[in-house]
């Protein structure tokens, strides 16, 4: 079940508080395990932010850049 449906169905939900800290914190982890996983890297901190690499491409990311590619390897 992908995040946004779990979100969805806790929305009707009277524990829908719990339901969607408990789908973050697991996406949270399953995004570290991913880092992990990928041997994603600190590689340099620059003016435009850190800068990390990332074994399977050879290029740099920035954070934001690391989670766009997870949620489409796992089609989020």
């Amino acid at each position: 079940m992908t995040l946004k449906e779990q979100i969805d169905i806790s929305l009707d939900s009277p524990f829908k508080k719990l339901l969607i800290e408990e789908s973050a914190k697991n996406f949270a982890i399953e995004f570290a395990e991913w880092c992990i996983e990928n041997r994603v890297e600190f590689k340099d901190s620059t003016e435009d932010g850190i800068i990390y690499s990332w074994n399977k491409s050879g290029n740099d990311y920035t954070m934001y850049q690391l989670l766009q590619n997870f949620k489409i390897e796992k089609n989020l």
